[in-house]
């Protein structure tokens, strides 16, 4: 259930750029639940500073929207900590890369390359604040809940496969 809910808001959210609430907040609440069932506090925990602090960033850098927060969140809840950070970080990969990509296929790899990546590949890769300063357009931006959809796929198929092997 869990993934197949984040391939809907990847899906949504490369088509509209929004992650809807109608998906996250059944998905943080379901979490929730389980976790309590569990009776594992720790998890709630984490993922209650986990999901502030990822709020507070998003808030500060401009680069997040709400419903990545509220994915993100969910993810604490639904999956061990461990899992959730290597999926947000290939996620982020994953988010550079076609930033990069959509990027050079836009204007070029000569104006890419003296233009955006030497000047301004954390600010595309990342979302920030101040986009103009760098010549990046709101068209360029990613949206991060595909890549984050893409990461939990990616992810879990490896350590699917990995366990595999090791049975």
């Amino acid at each position: 259930m869990f993934v197949l809910a984040v391939i809907a808001c990847g899906v949504i959210d490369y088509k509209k750029y929004i992650i809807p609430n109608a998906i996250t907040i059944p998905l943080i609440v379901a979490g929730l639940l389980l976790q309590i069932y569990q009776q594992n506090w720790i998890s709630i925990l984490f993922a209650l500073i986990a999901g502030t602090i990822t709020l507070m960033l998003a808030a500060i850098t401009g680069g997040m929207g709400g419903g990545d927060v509220k994915l993100i969140t969910a993810f604490f809840l639904w999956a061990p900590p461990v899992d959730t950070l290597n999926i947000i970080i290939i996620s982020s990969i994953i988010g550079i890369i076609w930033g990069v990509v959509k990027k050079i296929r836009a204007v070029g790899w000569e104006k890419t390359k003296d233009g955006y990546i030497s000047k301004a590949i954390l600010w595309q890769a990342m979302g920030l604040k101040g986009l103009e300063n760098h010549g990046l357009m709101r068209h360029d931006m990613v949206p991060f809940g595909t890549c984050m959809a893409l990461g939990v796929v990616f992810y879990y198929m490896y350590v699917y496969m990995v366990w595999q092997h090791l049975k």
